[in-house]
């Protein structure tokens, strides 16, 4: 095998440093994956420089030749790209940008105009939520339920708060009673984009904590916790948040890496 193109981590892939130099690899698909301070700092290389730095690094800390120290760094990319921790930078993004296109166009025509019935709407955008969870990835979903948010622009920073409390408990009904399992992320999903057709400026939230390794997702509105407990959502450091900017682009802020 050659690698001919370089590589970037997937928009699902969140990359976390350890004090001991060891990282972690969180997939917000739901996976896990922790490599030691030497595998490290050869994703780090073969990230920030290439193949050829990456070959350098692998051939100085283990005394190989550089033909050998490259045959090793390619079966490494491999293998991440077989777990889905890595693609490359061209070309594979082509069939996720039509798939997620193809998302994002069942969802506009199921969902135009359903925002008037709110309990309608919430329960048939939780089931497309926990669809696209389950079919494509984390991301997709977001984007999908971003496109949902752009007929009203989030603009509202304070007001009643009786009405994202009146929100925050509808959601939580509804994903109680799904007959499909509805955890936090399609409940964070469900408020997050509720949320901004009222307009209401909310952040989605992803965290975790290392000891003993979970996430978990919530919602955030002038620092306030939504969709989930406060005394819970503490636990754990942010790592993503997304909201949309000042012309109604989503934005992904990377928190802590």
């Amino acid at each position: 095998m050659t690698l001919s193109v370089g590589v970037v981590l997937p928009p699902d892939v969140v990359v976390l440093h350890a004090r001991d130099g060891s990282m972690r690899l969180l997939d917000l698909r739901g996976s896990f994956f922790v490599l030691d301070a030497k595998t490290g700092r050869v994703l780090r290389a073969l990230l920030e420089s290439g193949i050829e730095q990456a070959t350098t690094v692998i051939a100085q800390a283990q005394a190989l030749d550089l033909s050998s120290a490259r045959e090793d760094v390619e079966g490494f990319v491999a293998e991440l790209k077989r777990t889905r921790l890595l693609q490359a930078d061209v070309g594979s993004a082509v069939g996720h940008t039509r798939k997620r296109a193809l998302v994002l166009r069942t969802v506009a025509a199921a969902l135009a105009g359903s925002m008037t019935e709110p309990t309608r709407f919430g329960r048939r955008l939780l089931f497309l939520i926990k669809l696209v969870l389950t079919w494509a990835s984390w991301e997709d979903a977001v984007e999908m339920c971003a496109t949902l948010t752009h007929r009203r622009p989030s603009t509202r920073y304070g007001g009643p708060a009786t009405m994202l409390s009146a929100l925050d408990h509808l959601v939580r009904r509804l994903t109680a009673r799904h007959p499909l399992r509805a955890e936090c992320k399609e409940r964070a999903l469900l408020f997050w984009t509720m949320a901004h057709q009222l307009g209401f400026a909310v952040d989605l939230v992803v965290g975790v904590r290392l000891y003993p390794f979970e996430g978990h997702c919530w919602c955030e509105h002038t620092g306030n916790v939504l969709s989930d407990e406060a005394d819970r959502c503490v636990l754990f450091q942010p790592v993503r948040r997304y909201r949309f900017g000042l012309y109604g682009a989503l934005e992904r802020e990377t928190v802590c890496s």
